[in-house]
C-alpha cells in the first residue's frame, strides 16, 4: 500500500483533497508510517495495480490517473455521500464503510466496518458508572439530553468532549481510544446519524453499551448492533426510565459488556470481514 508523496500530486491535479490550501497539505510532505510514499513520477514510471480514491475531491483525478496508466480503479467510501448523483457515474468497484447505498448497477461492491486492533480495546481500569460523549461538534440538543440524563445518575462520571461541548475537544485518536477504554457507556446523540461511525463502532468493539437516537439511526450501518435495552438505549425514551435501566446494566456490567462485544465480533470482526467481503472484493478487482 502506497500513499501520495510530494506536492506534484497536488500541482499536477490528481490529488485535490485540499484545494486552495497548498501550505497546509501535510499529508503530501510528511513521512507517515507504515505506508511508504510514492511520488507522481515514481507512479508514472511503475504504476500500481490499483488506484484507490477515498475522498470526493480526489475521485475525478484518481479515476483519470488509473485510466491513463492502466490501473484498476476503486472508490472507497468512508462517509455518507450521495452515490446516486451523476458525478459518481462510472464506478465499477466500490468499497464502503458507510451507510450510503451503492449506485444501482455497480458491478463490484463490498460493505465493511471500521477495523480496530483487539489488543488495545480493553483497559485495566474501567469506571462502569460513567457516561462518555465524543463528537466532533456537539450541538445544544445533545448537551441538554446528556445533562438531563446526568441529573438522574448521581455519582456517575459524566464527560462530554467535542467542539461546543462542556469539557472541550479531545485531540488525537489515541486520546479518543483511552477515553472509550476507561468508560462504561457511550452517549452518542447525533440527530443526523453516522456515516463511517468511528467513535460508535470503536465503543461497540470495546464492549460499551451505547445510547443513541433510534429514529436517526434506522438505516445506518451501526443500527444493526442496537438491541434495545441490551446493547443500546434510545435517547428519545423517557430519561428517568433510561437512567434506571443504565443503573441496572451497571450492576451486571461484565455480562452486558461481553454481549456488546459479541455482537461486534459476529457482525464486524476484521478477520471475518477480510475473508468474507474484502478479500473476494479485491480478487474480483484484479481478475
Amino acid at each position: 500500500m502506497f500513499r501520495p508523496f510530494g506536492m506534484e500530486w497536488h500541482y499536477d491535479g490528481p490529488w485535490n483533497q485540499r484545494p486552495g490550501y497548498e501550505g497546509k497539505i501535510g499529508v503530501l510532505v510528511h513521512d507517515w508510517k507504515p505506508y511508504p510514499g510514492i511520488t507522481l513520477d515514481e507512479f508514472k514510471d511503475s504504476p500500481t495495480d490499483i488506484v484507490i480514491s477515498s475522498h470526493p475531491n480526489n475521485f475525478i483525478g484518481f479515476k483519470k490517473l488509473a485510466k491513463d496508466f492502466g490501473s484498476k480503479f476503486v472508490v472507497r467510501v468512508g462517509n455518507n455521500w450521495n452515490l446516486n448523483s451523476d458525478e459518481w457515474d462510472g464506478i465499477d468497484n466500490l468499497l464502503s464503510a458507510s451507510s450510503s447505498p451503492a449506485r444501482k448497477g455497480t458491478p463490484n461492491v463490498a460493505h465493511y466496518h471500521p477495523e480496530f486492533e483487539g489488543a488495545d480495546l480493553r483497559s485495566k481500569y474501567r469506571n462502569v458508572r460513567s457516561l462518555l460523549s465524543i463528537q466532533n461538534v456537539v450541538d445544544a440538543e445533545a448537551s441538554d439530553k446528556l445533562n438531563e440524563l446526568a441529573d438522574f445518575l448521581p455519582g456517575w462520571d459524566i464527560r462530554e468532549h467535542g467542539h461546543g461541548g462542556a469539557s472541550g475537544h479531545v485531540d488525537g485518536i489515541h486520546k479518543v481510544q483511552n477515553r472509550i477504554n476507561e468508560s462504561g457507556f457511550l452517549f452518542h446523540h447525533k440527530i443526523t446519524g453516522d456515516g463511517y461511525g468511528f467513535v460508535l463502532h470503536r465503543a461497540i468493539a470495546s464492549g460499551l453499551p451505547f445510547i443513541i437516537p433510534f429514529d436517526a439511526y434506522k438505516g445506518m450501518t451501526a443500527f444493526s448492533k442496537a438491541i434495545p435495552n441490551m446493547t443500546a438505549y434510545d435517547t428519545n425514551y423517557p430519561t428517568e426510565k433510561t437512567a434506571s435501566r443504565l443503573q441496572r446494566a451497571a450492576e451486571c456490567y461484565e455480562n452486558r459488556s461481553a454481549f456488546v462485544r459479541k455482537v461486534w465480533e459476529e457482525q464486524c470482526h476484521p478477520d471475518m470481514e477480510w475473508e468474507e467481503k474484502i478479500k473476494p472484493f479485491f480478487e474480483k478487482v484484479l481478475n
